[in-house]
């Protein structure tokens, strides 16, 4: 059997509490640039790293590196993205704009999310026949990917996404990730995925994923 390596857990901690202790420094220079360039600049000034980095907008990312290729599903399953699970989770259902695409009568899921208080304003609930009507332009295609942060997709449907979307969200790293939504509590589902890491499957042998 091959041994595997693991990483000890001390050294894993230094280098938490070390980033940690940067990205504080770094922020507080941040916020001190900002604080002096609001004073000079209008309001109508675009924000730029520094405003992000300030306000703890900055992604923490996670990389992975293999020392083999990894090994490529065909169709669906290979493009198909993966869920992280985190001890503690990094964003909520409520701070995130999703889009669900299910299998059709959509009206049956809106009807379960509204029943569990889940906002269908941030949830935006698809139907795959809507899909197929109004999203065939690739205007309309750029403006669903760009009006929301992350998309989720009934599992039952998977292998139609990859015709209907198309390849600019593949490369915007926005394939919707399978869920069951038959599942009897879907806003946990939902805040689960959310608060989680999504790993996204690669052909080289490094892999990155947000973690905070």
């Amino acid at each position: 059997h091959e041994q595997h390596e693991h990483l000890p857990k001390t050294n894993l901690l230094k280098a938490l509490n070390a980033l940690n202790k940067h990205l504080k420094t770094a922020r507080a220079d941040a916020a001190n640039k900002t604080h002096k360039k609001n004073l000079l600049d209008d309001d109508d000034a675009e924000p730029d790293d520094d405003d992000a980095l300030a306000t703890g907008a900055t992604p923490i990312m996670l990389v992975i590196s293999n020392k083999r290729m990894p090994s490529i599903a065909k169709g669906a399953k290979g493009i198909k993205p993966v869920l992280v699970p985190l001890p503690h989770a990094w964003r909520a259902l409520e701070d995130v704009r999703v889009a669900l695409i299910v299998k059709d009568p959509q009206r049956a899921i809106k009807n379960k999310l509204l029943a569990q208080e889940v906002s269908l304003t941030n949830v935006k609930v698809i139907g795959i026949d809507k899909l197929k009507k109004k999203y065939v332009p690739y205007e309309a295609k750029r403006r669903l990917r760009a009006a929301h942060d992350v998309f989720f997709v009934d599992d039952r449907v998977l292998p139609m996404l990859p015709r209907l979307l198309g390849s600019d969200f593949f490369k915007a790293n926005k394939l919707p990730m399978p869920v069951d939504v038959t599942k009897s509590d879907l806003r946990a589902l939902l805040e689960r995925c959310v608060g989680g890491a999504i790993l996204r499957p690669t052909r080289g042998t490094c892999a990155s994923f947000c973690v905070g």
